[in-house]
């Protein structure tokens, strides 16, 4: 019998955190395909970064043992561990000398690692990789938000005629279509960019954080900055970092990125959206994602939902996957009054997972500046654009707004905004009691009881514009007596609510049980009864 392999670090294959090797992309089946980028000829002097993704497998096999992971003392969990599953995909077809080949190569490879549904993680290689990694986002089919960790700008034009340098990536993936916004994190120093280099950035909408703004106001202020995104593209130039963590990059500057930093950071942004959760949630319940859609459309139905149908767990496009901002209000009011504890966490602004060692950040930033606001989701996606459904409570007035379509996260919350100040400004919740003689049961005729109690399906309050809650009125519409057999839910009265001579609204008095009319069966059995009684 074999015995168990002790697996040091000098023994074995020097794959990426002695994971499995899959050099065939096309049988690729992992959650994430980790690839070498061996490339530098990108960088203007002191070559040496081809070298980097030999040395990070080497520096890797000190700690991973493939898919059992190692442990982490301060976040205490087991990383990178099954069931996550990882794959190194070995190196990139790269070819010294030929930039426009490499180039083709490791776009190539990447597209494959995403068709693969896969997370490609690249490992360089000088900066300018991100130019071909940025175009194979394309297969992702949506915008894609980048997130830059570097201690430049990578908004150069050109250097003479080269315009695929180190210095450029940035400018190049602001050109591509399918590239969104970008936040650019840890900039600093001199010779780190012209200043119509940064001109260009912020006219292309870039936020630029300095290492010193990231230092003065904190992580968490650096990541109110990051928008909601459909994806992210994270690209950390090693020297973001500060010198002494990274003394032997090309281009090294003082008072950068710390490592703590850069680790409480990079945690938010992976965990900013739940989608992967989502769908593990919706294959539990349902036994796949198609078959919970199914049951959501069911549900929809149920809610008066016309104009929605869901195709996918989560929200993300997909032909067929729509709804309208009166049906998401719908949905929201549903999850505020019937599943209340939604309330508990759409009301968190910031909280923490693992003894404090994972940050979670509500991207529902008008938690930190509208008053009453209660919650509810920000989303957003390519042909939605930016949205949310905002819940708000005032003097016993709830509200629900819900905006869709717009342009960027700002103008998400001030339209949200603007809509909950019309609806405190203009309206109020009022009483809508019912009348103190409102009966509590009917009598029944020919029945197997002599009453039903009933149920009253109005509301407790009721909207109304402000200043006209006096001239509110509730009246009954109910019958004297009823006449057997009555069904429970069955409707026997109405309460109608109304303002003036306009009526508001009407809502149905229901039998509370049931009631069998009377059978010559029954009354045998009540006079049998009656006799052994008082025998």
């Amino acid at each position: 019998m074999r015995p168990e392999l002790i697996s040091q670090p000098i023994t074995g294959i020097c794959s990426f955190g002695r994971y499995p090797i899959c050099l065939d992309l096309d049988e690729l089946k992992a959650d994430f395909g980790v690839l070498g980028v061996p490339f530098d000829m990108g960088v203007g002097f002191l070559s040496g970064a081809r070298m980097g993704p030999r040395r990070i497998r080497e520096a890797s096999t000190q700690y991973g043992r493939g898919n059992v992971g190692y442990y982490d003392y301060e976040a205490d969990e087991q990383m990178l561990a099954a069931p996550i599953t990882i794959a190194d995909c070995g190196d990139a077809d790269v070819l010294q000398g030929d930039r426009d080949y490499s180039f083709q190569c490791i776009e190539r490879a990447v597209r494959r690692i995403i068709r693969a549904g896969s997370i490609p993680i690249v490992m360089g290689g000088d900066h300018s990789i991100s130019i071909p990694v940025g175009r194979a986002l394309e297969e992702y089919g949506k915008k894609i938000c980048v997130i830059q960790f570097d201690a430049h700008l990578d908004w150069t034009s050109h250097v003479g005629p080269l315009v695929q340098g180190n210095g450029s990536p940035m400018r190049r993936m602001s050109e591509m279509d399918h590239i969104g916004e970008m936040v650019q994190i840890g900039l600093r120093g001199m010779g780190s960019g012209k200043k119509s280099d940064y001109d260009d950035a912020r006219a292309y909408g870039s936020k630029l954080i300095s290492a010193r703004e990231l230092h003065s106001k904190g992580v968490q202020w650096v990541l109110d900055q990051i928008p909601d995104a459909e994806a992210y593209y994270i690209t950390f130039d090693i020297d973001g970092y500060d010198m002494p963590l990274a003394p032997g990059a090309a281009s090294p500057l003082p008072g950068g990125i710390t490592y703590d930093e850069s680790m409480d950071m990079l945690k938010a942004i992976c965990i900013s959206s739940a989608n992967d959760a989502a769908v593990a949630v919706a294959e539990y319940v349902g036994g796949s994602e198609p078959a919970f859609a199914e049951m959501m459309n069911a549900r929809a139905a149920e809610l008066g939902m016309t104009n929605t149908h869901f195709v996918n767990a989560c929200g993300l496009d997909e032909p067929e996957h729509l709804s309208t901002a009166r049906d998401v209000a719908v949905m929201s009011r549903e999850m505020l009054l019937h599943h209340t504890e939604v309330r508990d966490y759409c009301s968190i602004w910031m909280d923490t997972l693992r003894g404090g060692a994972t940050q979670l950040v509500n991207t529902n930033k008008l938690l930190k500046s509208y008053s009453g606001i209660t919650g509810l989701k920000t989303g957003t996606t390519g042909k939605a654009g930016v949205c949310i459904s905002a819940s708000a409570e005032r003097d016993g007035l709830r509200l629900i707004a819900v905006v869709l379509g717009a342009a960027s996260g700002k103008e998400r919350f001030q339209a949200a905004s603007t809509l909950l100040d019309y609806g405190f400004s203009h309206f109020e919740s009022a009483a809508a009691e019912l009348p103190a003689d409102a009966p509590l049961s009917l009598p029944v005729e020919r029945g197997t009881a002599e009453s039903v109690a009933l149920t009253y399906t109005a509301p407790e309050r009721c909207l109304m514009p402000k200043g006209e809650s006096s001239t509110l009125q509730i009246a009954l519409d109910l019958p004297q007596k009823l006449a057997a057999p009555i069904r429970a839910g069955e409707t026997v009265g109405t309460v109608k609510i109304s303002n003036g001579s306009a009526e508001l609204a009407s809502y149905p008095v229901t039998a509370a049980q049931d009631v069998d009319a009377l059978s010559f069966t029954y009354c045998l059995r009540r006079l049998a009864e009656g006799l052994l009684l008082t025998s």
